[in-house]
């Protein structure tokens, strides 16, 4: 059963950057970039809320952003809301999948958790892969400070054939700042980098950050020359795998965004939302709807491509064209 979340004080907020992306379909048009705090508790140990949450108690009159990345729900909330001196922006609600690790036990245990039929089409992939680089199977983690840069570069370039990048500007950051987190991230052992090669050649790569116990993907593609050997279905069964026999690791979080991949390994899921909350301005007010509108008329755009039964080709000719 539902409760009403309390607002967190201060104390349970961390300072972020972040951005609106406006794009229409797999175009982006521009970014919106803000700052502010987040509240960072895991979506799997919140109480669930069934309103919307409010800005934190002790309110800082010099923060005029306040950001609900992931929090779990039991109601449907109404996208633009304006409450006192504060906007509240959520523009979707998704079901946030995860391998519930810890509760599940071990890998043969996890694996029994599909169906026969599922279970038998996962394995003849990694075998098909295998058997394409000649009988080897391949791949590596990289955790470590000195293994950032080997692994970032190798990421990278498997990121840069991707469409994510090339249309969306959503693939593996290249910066110096992210270098720094991700060096940071392997000096404190929250570090997961993954890269799979088929025949010595970089081919798909999944990064994560770890904490608490809770490994949450991030960053993840694979080249779309091999996409007919699964490679990014290999990637996720192997570390799953390797996950099952790290005693530190209790959740993986397939994080924010629904798929049928995320779906199809995942154990559980919870219906979340994100919400942006600002202090309201004319300025916010209009770039939050201009935001919303956007999306909706993007939204009603691929309700007619899909009724017309042409939206997968139309997204697969702009993807071959990007």
């Amino acid at each position: 059963m539902s409760k009403d979340a309390p607002a967190p004080t201060l104390t349970s907020w961390v300072p972020v950057s972040v951005s609106l992306t406006y794009a229409l379909g797999e175009f982006t048009l521009f970014s919106w970039e803000f700052s502010g705090r987040a509240h960072r508790q895991h979506f799997t140990t919140a109480t669930v809320y069934s309103q919307l949450p409010d800005p934190p108690v002790d309110d800082d009159p010099t923060t005029d952003f306040f950001f609900y990345p992931v929090y779990p729900i039991a109601f449907t909330p109404e996208p633009v809301v304006s409450r006192g001196g504060w906007l509240l922006y959520t523009p979707y609600t998704f079901t946030n999948y995860y391998v519930d690790v810890e509760r599940v036990g071990t890998f043969g245990a996890y694996l029994n958790g599909f169906s026969s039929k599922s279970r038998s089409t996962l394995q003849r992939k990694v075998k098909k892969f295998t058997a394409a680089g000649g009988g080897h199977l391949t791949w590596s983690s990289f955790t470590r400070v000195e293994d950032v840069d080997r692994f970032l570069a190798l990421a990278g370039a498997v990121s840069a054939t991707t469409y994510q990048e090339r249309l969306l500007d959503v693939g593996l950051p290249r910066s110096s700042q992210f270098a720094a987190r991700a060096k940071a991230l392997a000096a404190s052992g929250e570090m997961l980098g993954y890269i799979l090669f088929l025949n010595d050649d970089a081919v798909a790569y999944m990064f994560c950050s770890c904490a608490d116990g809770i490994a949450t993907y991030s960053y993840v593609g694979y080249d779309p020359k091999v996409r007919e050997l699964s490679a990014g279905t290999v990637l996720q069964y192997l570390v799953l795998k390797s996950l099952f026999d790290e005693p530190r690791i209790r959740i993986f979080d397939f994080g924010e965004g629904e798929g049928a991949q995320k779906k199809f390994f995942a154990t559980d899921g919870q219906t979340c939302a994100k919400t942006y909350v600002f202090r309201r301005t004319p300025d916010r007010v209009a770039r939050v709807h201009l935001h919303y509108r956007l999306n909706r008329f993007v939204a009603a755009t691929g309700h007619v491509l899909d009724s017309w039964g042409i939206k997968s080709r139309v997204r697969k000719f702009v993807r071959q064209i990007g």
